[in-house]
């Protein structure tokens, strides 16, 4: 039984890694996700790679998370350096990032939470079509689906299993799916709708197409010169080369790294390329190095051809800078209404009981 108020799904923590200035770095992020990560020169996930490695001091970012693997690490190995803890703080719709430095802790809105400020008419009326009631319905129902092919993404970008075992028609018996999962190090998950293994299945081949490294995956960024943070889903380094995966044009991209970001509702806004450039600049804010341009792996895309379904527009540098800077003059806006608005910070108890219980990982 785990009562370390830690959630965890499917019998394993939700896991993340990221190359870390030459060390490989573990960290756990609380919220319903851990994360860990991993030297690809091995297959085995690691508590203390930075340890083990050496830690190059210039511009390191220790994404430690009070009380995860991470603290693993030893005191003499991390004596030298600046100790940084960033957690996601949820109350609801509100998300704020807990960013601890030097001792001294700043509370951060997240990049969609001053992004939310931006009017949107066409969903104002869209609730007057179909009434508030059903509206929110609908909207929970789409943030759910959602966060379960984000969930399955990340497993499959860390090189895990997505096994798809519908409801009504299951594939596998529970047997089988514990096989998987100590087969995968606990890194499995379980997808149980046809539509959203679909959406995998197009991000599958995207992957299969342009082959990138994946370098970070579900990675707190943050900028403390202009007091924001956000979680992105991928970093991925991608050789140069001619790409037919977002339509009929084929992508041409230059040799470098890309910030990724996934979205799944059947249409985009301005409002991805803003997030995806100031998720850009924190990263390069933090040292972690130059970004070459962001992609958005869009599976509500209606493109017939290169990947059906799944859309891939991608920003150059130039045109990041220009998103960058329409995020700035909306982040100001709300910078300006919100001055006094400070995070809820109760933290739910994973676990609820009168009766005593026993931890059994203390056996």
């Amino acid at each position: 039984m785990n009562l370390t108020g830690k959630a965890i799904r499917n019998g394993r923590p939700r896991r993340a890694f990221t190359k870390n200035a030459g060390a490989w770095k573990s960290a756990t992020r609380p919220i319903g996700r851990r994360a860990t990560f991993r030297n690809p020169a091995s297959s085995a996930w690691t508590r203390n790679a930075g340890a083990a490695g050496g830690l190059d001091i210039k511009g390191i970012w220790d994404a430690r998370i009070a009380g995860g693997r991470g603290e693993s690490e030893s005191e003499e190995a991390m004596s030298d350096v600046k100790q940084v803890t960033a957690t996601m703080v949820e109350w609801f719709d509100d998300h704020w990032y807990k960013i601890v430095k030097d001792g001294q802790t700043n509370y951060y809105p997240s990049v969609t939470t001053k992004l939310g400020i931006v009017a949107k008419p066409f969903l104002a009326q869209w609730r007057g079509d179909i009434g508030n009631r059903e509206a929110d319905m609908r909207l929970f129902e789409s943030q759910q689906r959602g966060t379960r092919i984000h969930a399955a993404w990340e497993v499959l970008t860390l090189g895990g299993l997505v096994v798809y075992n519908p409801i009504q028609r299951p594939l596998f018996i529970p047997e089988q799916i514990k096989e998987f999962q100590e087969q995968y190090d606990g890194l499995v998950e379980v997808v149980k709708y046809q539509d959203e293994m679909f959406q995998l299945v197009k991000l599958k081949t995207f992957l299969d197409v342009v082959k990138p490294k994946i370098v970070a995956s579900e990675t707190i960024v943050y900028s403390e010169t202009f007091r924001d943070a956000g979680t992105v889903d991928n970093v991925m380094e991608i050789e140069e080369g001619v790409y037919a995966v977002n339509g009929r044009e084929k992508l041409k991209l230059p040799k470098g790294l890309y910030i990724v970001d996934l979205k799944t509702g059947k249409t985009l806004d301005d409002n991805a390329y803003m997030q995806t450039a100031a998720y850009k600049n924190a990263w390069e804010e933090m040292g972690k190095g130059t970004i070459k341009g962001t992609l958005i792996l869009h599976t509500g895309s209606t493109n017939k051809t290169g990947i059906p379904g799944l859309g891939v527009p991608y920003r150059d540098s130039r045109e990041c800078q220009k998103d960058f800077e329409d995020f700035r003059n909306v982040s100001s806006l709300w910078e300006r209404k919100n001055a006094e608005t400070r995070p809820t910070t109760f933290e739910f108890p994973s676990l609820l009981t009168i009766k005593e219980m026993t931890n059994a990982n203390s056996k």
